[in-house]
């Protein structure tokens, strides 16, 4: 561990020893010390203190209000460690005074006004700055993959890259966000760190996997639908299961204030800048992270809708009025006996009327010179003739002629709605960027995510994953220390961790994806274990008293699961 913390603190421009004798960790460490004097007469703040950032975590995103606060004063005290602290504290205020200095001068001196600057300059500042990181990647990978697979630590330590300068280690994700720390810190604004849990590119397709099998439902709800289509989004389907199933990788924003209150996700590889959707719950989430982001740092809260399905409901309705249309005629075409009188009666009353006309291609003079009914049934009989004489015996009766009429109305009618819905334009439709999100402050949320992305590179991620958990309640570190149950191992951390995810209202996609396999194999991972409720009094039996004198053991964790390899242990490695 030590020395993934020398490491880190290189990359701000000294070492671990130089950062252990500097007055400005005394101070942090005689302000960690003074903190349990100072909190006191606190009672929630002491037991948040005492309680650890995941415990805390699981109560502010699972409860709320008096609920979560009392359900954290019932939380068992473990042990702190204020040195840890103070060093993490140090290592996010040099990380941003690094960073601060690899600006360009005019974003720097503009930085310096910020408190005088209106709304729509600051908006542009953002759009600026964000522009500036994201063309300043000279030498980025062509592909993602390329980009994945080149993360040296470089790319991480503000000290040793130049953003601009061709020919030197470009910042990734993770770096531009240590950039725009560095931003915050000459403008003072209010600034969050912003891990997404769902990415913008993740909910593109998912919405889409949700569009596509609407449609297939549609089309398989259907008396005799079209296989070709069907087959193509299967396909489709197929493929897009297999892009979400790739491992969660850490990507890396920032949460910014403006000066009308308004808050800005930044961005540069998504997007660069874009309001908030629901400013209420942004401002919500963030005043319960507040209360606690002094005496526990590491504290996360979760923004944005529990279930994305929500929407899809526009999309849904707007397939389903371009398919009803198809729907309906071949299930004229299904009936018996099938006479062209009442066909024609029923199109006629039937409120897709205009739909099916249009589709069925009845040319305009046809129209105008027979009318509505008229040129309805002129067309049906002339299909049929023509369909009877293309027929091999040519001896095909009127109701088989008309139901193949029909079908074939009804497979054009189904094309039109189908490519006239066109699944892909409507995918953006609602969709903001990283519609999903985890916030944490700003300081600490580099720290860890730096620490944890150097440690990968050291091969020591496992054991720097199993302190990093203690002081951060990050998705992404509970997620790798979960993974230990999938390597063989059986700590009390592990499990720990892996409750806590369990416990939260949405979670990673790599963590939905383990989580049911642990279910599966043992029975005692339950919601809720490290966040206790008060659970409603039941009548108890004598076979339950029995069973309840049985020694049991709370402290042992249970048995070990063996499973297929997991996904290698990542860090903050994501885009460019």
């Amino acid at each position: 561990m030590n020395q993934v913390l020398d490491k880190a603190f290189v990359g701000t421009g000294c070492t671990l020893q130089a950062a252990l004798r500097s007055k400005r960790y005394a101070q942090l460490l005689s302000e960690e010390l003074r903190l349990e004097d100072e909190v006191c007469d606190d009672p929630l703040a002491t037991a948040a203190l005492h309680a650890g950032p995941v415990p805390v975590t699981v109560c502010l995103n699972t409860k709320q209000g008096e609920r979560a606060e009392r359900a954290i004063l019932k939380l068992p005290q473990v042990k702190r460690d204020p040195q840890r602290r103070a060093l993490f504290r140090l290592l996010g205020e040099r990380i941003a005074i690094a960073a601060s200095n690899r600006l360009p001068l005019r974003i720097r001196r503009l930085a310096k006004r910020w408190g005088e600057l209106e709304e729509f300059e600051q908006r542009a500042l953002l759009m600026a700055l964000s522009s500036f990181l994201e063309t300043s990647d000279l030498d980025k990978p062509k592909t993602r993959d390329e980009d994945l697979a080149n993360q040296p630590d470089e790319r991480v330590m503000p000290a040793v890259y130049r953003p601009g300068r061709k020919g030197l280690p470009h910042p990734n994700c993770l770096g531009k966000a240590q950039l725009l720390a560095g931003f915050v810190r000459l403008t003072g604004a209010q600034a969050y760190g912003c891990t997404p849990i769902l990415q913008y590119d993740q909910a593109r397709l998912a919405i889409h996997i949700d569009i596509c099998q609407a449609t297939l439902e549609a089309l398989e709800s259907m008396p005799d639908y079209n296989r070709r289509w069907a087959r193509k989004l299967r396909k489709a389907i197929k493929s897009d299961k297999e892009k979400l199933a790739y491992p969660s990788w850490q990507h890396a924003g920032v949460l910014i204030k403006l000066v009308s209150g308004k808050w800005m996700i930044v961005d540069p590889n998504f997007r660069g800048v874009q309001e908030l959707p629901d400013q209420a719950k942004v401002r919500e989430a963030l005043e319960r992270l507040s209360k606690f982001e002094r005496v526990q740092p590491g504290v996360a809260v979760l923004d944005g809708p529990r279930d994305l399905r929500k929407s899809c409901r526009p999309h849904r309705r707007r397939l389903k009025r371009g398919i009803e249309p198809a729907r309906f005629v071949a299930e004229e075409a299904m009936r018996t006996p099938l006479d062209l009188d009442k066909v024609v009666e029923r199109i006629m009353r039937s409120k897709h009327f205009n739909a099916i006309r249009d589709g069925m291609g009845i040319p305009a003079a046809v129209r105008r010179k027979r009318g509505r009914e008229g040129s309805l049934r002129w067309w049906l009989q002339w299909q049929i003739i023509s369909t009877q004489a293309r027929s091999k015996s040519g001896m095909q009766t009127t109701a088989g002629a008309l139901k193949s009429v029909l079908l074939d109305v009804s497979d054009r009618l189904l094309e039109t709605g189908i490519r006239w819905f066109d699944v892909s334009q409507y995918i953006d439709t609602g969709l903001r960027l990283h519609p999903q999100r985890e916030y944490q402050e700003l300081g600490h949320f580099l720290a860890t995510a730096t620490v944890a992305h150097i440690a990968v590179n050291a091969n020591r991620s496992s054991e720097t994953e199993e302190v990093l958990v203690t002081e951060s309640a990050c998705q992404f570190r509970l997620y790798h220390r979960m993974l230990e149950l999938f390597n063989g191992g059986n700590s009390q951390g592990a499990w720990d961790a892996a409750l806590a995810l369990d416990a939260l209202p949405f979670r990673l996609g790599s963590v939905n994806r383990l989580l049911p396999k642990l279910q599966a194999r043992n029975h005692t991972l339950i919601r809720s274990m490290t966040c206790p409720e008060k659970r409603k009094a039941t009548k108890v039996t004598e076979a339950g008293r029995r069973r309840a004198k049985r020694p049991r053991s709370r402290t042992s964790p249970p048995t070990p699961v063996r499973a297929e390899p997991a996904p290698r242990p990542s860090s903050t490695r994501r885009r460019r």
